[in-house]
């Protein structure tokens, strides 16, 4: 049996991936101004987390 988790759960969730997509992409403007790394990469990787919470939170208010 899988419990489902209560909407504040995802909520925190997808606050929590928010923040760390944003992160990255903070990170990428930064290494960017420092001319460092490789800041697509790290671009993309925000821009993907962002979308996979976008993802979750739709499936979310679907289930609620």
């Amino acid at each position: 049996m899988s419990k489902t988790p209560s909407p504040s759960q995802l909520r925190f969730l997808v606050g929590m991936m928010l923040g760390a997509s944003l992160a990255l992409i903070g990170l990428a403007v930064w290494m960017i101004a420092r001319d460092e790394g490789s800041p697509v990469l790290v671009a993309v990787a925000g821009s993907m987390l962002a979308a996979f919470a976008a993802i979750i939170a739709a499936q979310g208010k679907k289930k609620s």
